[in-house]
């Protein structure tokens, strides 16, 4: 490729696709599967979500808040995997590493 886009400008993108000729609008008659929504729960669920069995997440009717299961454990996982394009992604944005760990801790 000799252009690529991300989705924190995703009307740039957008627009670049549409430039050459893509189909970028969603089809009036709607895929219900697709419009749904996630239900998030604003319970303690006593232990960390992440730490629970998968059957009791399940059964709890409500996902808990995405927030929980990022944690700086997960981070460090993503940073060290990703690491390649996480550096590509900082040398084109200007962005220092210091300033896009950070924002993470702001979630």
């Amino acid at each position: 490729f000799d252009w690529y886009g991300d989705v924190d400008d995703m009307a740039k993108v957008l627009a670049y696709l549409q430039r050459r000729g893509l189909k970028t609008r969603l089809s009036k008659s709607r895929n219900t599967s697709i419009d749904k929504k996630t239900a998030y729960a604003n319970v303690s669920y006593g232990l960390h979500p992440k730490d629970m069995p998968l059957s009791q997440l399940y059964t709890s009717g409500e996902f808990p808040p995405y927030q929980l299961f990022f944690d700086r454990d997960l981070l460090k996982s993503f940073l060290q995997e990703y690491e390649d394009d996480v550096n590509l992604y900082l040398r084109v944005r200007k962005i220092a590493m210091k300033e896009y760990i950070q924002s993470f801790e702001k979630m």
